[in-house]
C-alpha cells in the first residue's frame, strides 16, 4: 500500500469510532484513535438527490450477496423421481409454511426485494428445486422440536415483513442467528443442510483461526455511512470508492486486533448491527438522534436495551452467541 493510500485510510478512521465496540472491554484508545494528531479529513461526499415521492428505506439496504452454487451441495432427498405434486399448497402445515417463508427471506438472492413484497411470496426466492426439496424435508420433520419451535416466534415476526425497513433488518438478523444455529447442529441434519443451502457459501474476506466475513465488513461500513449522514445532514459517503476504503480499514483493524476474542467479536458484528437497526427503526426521531449521537461519541453496543418485544422474543429462541455482545446474545 503506498503512503498516500495509507494516509487516506487512517484519516478516514475517524469515521469508524465504533470499531472498538467489538467487545465490552474495548475502548477507542485501544485502537490508537484518541491521540490522533492529524487534521480532520472528510471523505468524498455526494449530495443526496431530492426526495422521491415513494418511501425509501430508513437505513442503508445491504447489497444482495452474489448468487453462487455450493461446491458440493449434496442431495437432501433420495434420487428416486418424486411423485407429481398438486398445484394447490393448501395442504402445507403451518410449520412448513413458516420455514419456507423464513428460508426464502434469508436466501442469498433476497437482498434487493421490491418495497411491496407480501410475506407469502417469500418462498419464491428459493433457488431451483430448493422449494420442492425443502417442503418434502420439512413435512417429514414437522415434529422435530428444532423445526417446530419456529411457531413460537415466526407468526409474531411475519407481519413485519410487509414493511421494507423491518424486512431488511430481520433478514440480517435471521441470517446471523441461523448461521450460528446451523453451526451447532450435527452434520447430516436436514435442518442444518437447508439453512446452509439457503444462506449460500460463506464469503470470507480474511481466513485464519478466526476469520473475517464480507458480511462483517459490510455491517461496519453501513454503520459508518449512517454515522456520517447523521452528523453531516444532506451529505453521504455511501459510494463505492469510500466503501472500498472503509473495507480496507476494517481488514487492517481485524489483522491487528490484540486478541482472538476481539477478532471473533468483530466477525460477529452483523448480529449486533442487525439488533441496532431493529431498535433504531422502531425508535422515535428523538430516540434515533440520541442513539446515533451516543454511538458517534463512543457508546457501546453492549449497553443497548432490548425494548422491542418481538426482537426479544426472537432472541430468546436461539442459542447464545458468546462471541457477540451480551445484548446481541439476547441475555440483557
Amino acid at each position: 500500500m503506498n503512503s498516500q493510500k495509507q494516509r487516506k485510510i487512517y484519516k478516514l478512521s475517524i469515521f469508524l469510532p465504533a470499531l472498538c465496540f467489538c467487545t465490552q472491554s474495548a475502548y477507542s484508545a485501544d485502537w490508537g484513535y484518541e491521540n490522533d494528531k492529524e487534521p480532520e479529513s472528510i471523505p468524498k461526499t455526494h449530495p443526496k438527490p431530492d426526495q422521491a415521492p415513494v418511501k425509501k428505506p430508513l437505513l442503508k439496504r445491504p447489497k444482495a450477496e452474489p448468487v453462487e452454487q455450493r461446491a458440493t451441495p449434496g442431495k437432501l432427498v433420495p434420487d428416486a423421481k418424486p411423485a407429481p405434486k398438486p398445484e394447490s399448497k393448501a395442504s402445507l402445515s403451518s410449520v412448513t409454511k413458516s420455514w419456507l417463508e423464513m428460508l426464502g427471506l434469508i436466501n442469498q438472492a433476497s437482498g434487493e426485494l421490491p418495497e411491496k413484497f407480501p410475506p407469502d411470496k417469500l418462498p419464491t426466492q428459493l433457488q431451483g428445486d430448493q422449494r420442492e426439496r425443502f417442503e418434502t424435508l420439512l413435512n417429514q420433520n414437522n415434529k422435530d422440536p428444532e423445526v417446530a419451535k419456529i411457531q413460537n416466534y415466526w407468526p409474531t415476526v411475519r407481519p413485519f415483513m410487509n414493511d421494507v425497513d423491518h424486512r431488511d433488518n430481520y433478514r440480517l438478523l435471521f441470517r446471523s442467528l441461523l448461521r450460528t444455529k446451523a453451526s451447532k447442529l450435527p452434520d447430516q441434519n436436514p435442518l442444518k443442510e437447508m439453512i446452509q443451502e439457503s444462506l449460500g457459501p460463506d464469503r470470507i474476506a480474511i481466513s485464519g483461526n478466526t476469520s473475517l466475513s464480507e458480511d462483517a465488513i459490510g455491517a461496519y461500513t453501513d454503520m459508518t455511512c449512517l454515522l456520517y449522514e447523521k452528523t453531516h445532514p444532506g451529505k453521504t459517503v455511501d459510494a463505492d470508492d469510500n466503501r472500498a476504503v472503509f473495507a480496507q480499514l476494517v481488514r487492517n483493524k481485524f489483522e491487528h486486533a490484540p486478541t482472538e476474542a476481539d477478532k471473533k467479536a468483530m466477525n460477529a458484528f452483523p448480529l449486533t448491527w442487525s439488533i441496532f437497526r431493529i431498535l433504531y427503526t422502531s425508535a422515535t426521531d428523538e430516540e434515533r438522534d440520541k442513539m446515533s449521537k451516543e454511538l458517534a461519541q463512543g457508546g457501546k453496543f453492549a449497553h443497548m436495551k432490548i425494548t422491542d418485544k418481538t426482537l426479544a422474543l426472537v432472541l430468546s429462541q436461539f442459542p447464545k452467541d458468546k462471541t457477540a455482545s451480551q445484548t446481541a446474545s439476547g441475555n440483557d
